[in-house]
């Protein structure tokens, strides 16, 4: 072999290891890109994954409703910032709802494949976000003014109505007990309101016939006679009789903020001369062996308080009085006890709507009588209202046997008294003929209750002047369409009358109600 041939293999030899040796001296300078590069990528991913789950956080922390619920919104909001199409593969989606400190946290993690980092034996990377969104919780106000007339005793209505005011009740409270910025009130009416019978400076009492026994107020001279021979007083149950025009649509406190006993007089228990029993005035029929003697002239039969889901028996001077309101709280045991309460009072009593959003209005104010609520306009407060009846506005005459013939009043006793016999509502623009009541009665029943619609609305309009928001609801399908109108106007907008014909669509107005309501309860 020649000279030249040997230099040949030898130059060709030495290039061979030169580039192993620069092979060898590159690795660490390839791998160091290769992570520069597969963890730029990495952090694309995860700057994608933390914008995604900040979106759906904000999304949950603005939402109410059951955790399920939360949960579908948090994926729809997280998805949509995060398109299956992207770079990454989006694993361990989680939610925790913290009720007590009002926080949201969401945590993800993802995986995206490597480029260069094979070369080293890793083929994916997994980064990871966690975020936590606190919600400001606002104050809020609610006062529901529930009608509770005979008529809500018929197709179930009352027990529709507490299930609906319990789903309001789980959708605003929560998994929390008494919660700091949440208050309710129940405000239940027929044509009086009782305000509750520990209240009495707030009502203007007669000189001699009412004494104090403990607590409460009793009426010596309602009673003459039981007819088990008996004689004693009634105890006042808290009803109220509605103040002149026009206190009695405001939150005013009127002359001397104090309200007259509702009392309903004694009437005739049937016509002179006349053995049979009357069911329909104050009086109640009994067996306690009635004779001619008995049922000429003015009483009571024994008095019959039970509160059950059909009232249609009650008597007495408290005959039509419903349960007491209960003013605002945040206890939650004390509202649900006092849902799950609720019964229908009285028969042939009528309807006054405008009554119940009245006191609702008193109830929710921080002013006198009830001073439970927050002063007007404070910041980061709302207040609510919801008036639910299931009638129109009504005037309801006594049968024959509680009228003229035996000097009885020709109009059922309401929490204006009896209207169309004393003018209450405005009737005396008619003259009252008491020798010829039944002539001119559908004149003086129809001004009254076209008053009564004419206070719904102005009390309406009060509400809502004090930033009040008025949500209207007609249960039933005996609301006229008249009357639909009027609580359409009442609302703060028409979005915010229902007319639920079905206790399922009373549940479901008052699941919307509350949905609303708790959307203004939370800041993101």
């Amino acid at each position: 072999m020649t000279t030249p041939s040997l230099l040949r293999r030898f130059l060709h030899a030495e290039r061979g290891n030169m580039a192993v040796i620069l092979a060898i001296a590159l690795l660490p300078l390839v791998i160091g890109v290769g992570v520069a590069v597969d963890a730029s990528r990495a952090y694309v991913v995860r700057s994608r994954l933390a914008f995604a789950l900040d979106a759906a956080g904000l999304a949950v922390g603005g939402s109410q409703g059951t955790e399920a619920e939360l949960q579908v919104v948090m994926e729809n909001y997280f998805y949509k910032n995060y398109p299956a199409d992207v770079m990454g593969t989006p694993v361990g989606l989680q939610m925790v709802l913290d009720s007590i400190n009002n926080t949201v946290t969401l945590s993800a993690s993802a995986t995206v494949e490597t480029m260069f980092l094979r070369v080293a034996g890793v083929n994916d990377l997994t980064v990871s976000y966690s975020n936590e969104i606190t919600r400001e919780i606002k104050g809020l106000e609610v006062v529901l003014a529930l009608d509770t007339t005979g008529s809500m005793a018929s197709s179930g209505k009352i027990s529709g109505l507490r299930v609906a005011a319990q789903d309001l009740v789980d959708i605003l409270f929560g998994s929390q007990t008494n919660p700091e910025k949440l208050k309710m009130g129940l405000v239940p009416f027929a044509t009086a309101v009782n305000i509750g019978n520990s209240n009495t400076d707030l009502v203007n009492w007669g000189a001699s016939q009412w004494t104090r026994q403990g607590s409460v107020v009793v009426n010596q001279s309602s009673y003459t006679t039981n007819e088990d021979g008996t004689s004693t007083g009634t105890v006042w149950k808290g009803c109220v009789k509605e103040r002149a025009y026009p206190d009695d649509v405001s939150d005013t406190n009127g002359v001397n903020g104090k309200w007259d006993p509702y009392f309903w007089p004694k009437e005739p228990r049937s016509r002179v001369g006349s053995t049979s029993a009357n069911t329909n005035c104050a009086n109640r029929s009994s067996s306690h062996g009635v004779t001619t003697s008995d049922n000429v002239g003015l009483r009571w039969d024994a008095i019959d308080e039970i509160a059950s889901d059909s009232n249609y028996g009650q008597a007495g001077p408290n005959k039509a009085c419903p349960r007491a309101l209960l003013p605002m709280t945040n206890a939650r045991a004390t509202i649900e006890s006092e849902i799950g309460a609720l019964v229908p009072w009285g028969d042939d009593t009528g309807t006054i709507v405008h009554v119940g959003l009245a006191w609702a209005l008193r109830a929710i104010s921080p002013e006198a009588p009830f001073t439970q609520g927050i002063a007007w306009n404070t910041e980061g407060w709302n207040k609510a209202i919801i008036l639910m009846t299931d009638g129109d506005n009504t005037s309801i005459r006594q049968s024959s046997s509680c009228r003229t013939q035996n000097n009885g009043s020709d109009h059922s006793y309401t929490g204006y008294g009896y209207t169309t016999d004393e003018g209450t509502l405005g009737t005396d623009a008619i003259a009252l003929n008491m020798a010829n009541l039944s002539a001119s009665y559908s004149s003086r029943a129809s001004r009254a209750v076209a008053n009564e619609n004419a206070r719904l609305l102005e009390t309406c309009s009060n509400v809502k002047a004090k930033g009040i928001i008025l949500y209207t609801i007609a249960f039933g399908t005996n609301v006229s369409s008249t009357a639909q109108s009027l609580l359409s106007q009442c609302a703060t907008d028409p979005d915010k009358f229902f007319a639920s014909a079905t206790s399922g669509e009373l549940s479901a107005a008052f699941t919307q109600i509350a949905r609303e309501l708790s959307k203004l309860r939370i800041s993101k």
